[in-house]
């Protein structure tokens, strides 16, 4: 347990931690919050993947040549980091701003909306009280 005695040592540790963790939870995170808030499909999700590998693709290859000839490579990985973690918290912020204009500029239009949630619930009602008086077929009656 020497290296935990080293300053330098333990702060790489806990950036590197932090940084892995919020690598797990925008993995778990963006992909749940597409299917969830967004309703993603299975070709969104692709598409989503897609744009995360990109980057990885694209710049690999380059940045390391770059940074092979870089002298100060920790603030190189700071400042990447930091840009990930703001890119990463502008998608709540974006949302909630969304919700937030939608909810001012929505109220313009909530006549409309009302008049066409109540369509809306009685063609649900309508395919509901349809489907239970059909007999389904190869049910056992």
């Amino acid at each position: 347990m020497t290296l935990l005695r080293e300053r330098d040592f333990r702060n790489f540790w806990l950036g590197e931690t932090i940084s892995l963790f919020g690598d797990q939870i925008s993995l778990i995170a963006l992909p749940l919050a597409a299917v969830l808030v967004l309703d993603a499909g299975a070709a969104d999700m692709g598409y989503l993947t897609a744009a995360g590998l990109a980057p990885h693709l694209i710049l690999s290859l380059p940045a390391g040549v770059w940074l092979d000839r870089v002298a100060r490579r920790r603030r190189v990985m700071i400042a990447a980091d930091l840009v990930r973690a703001s890119l990463v918290g502008s998608v709540p912020i974006a949302y909630a701003v969304d919700a937030a204009l939608t909810g001012k500029l929505g109220s313009l239009g909530q006549p409309v909306l009302r008049s066409k949630a109540r369509e809306m619930e009685k063609q649900f009602a309508a395919r509901l009280a349809a489907a239970f008086e059909q007999p389904q077929s190869g049910a056992v009656q």
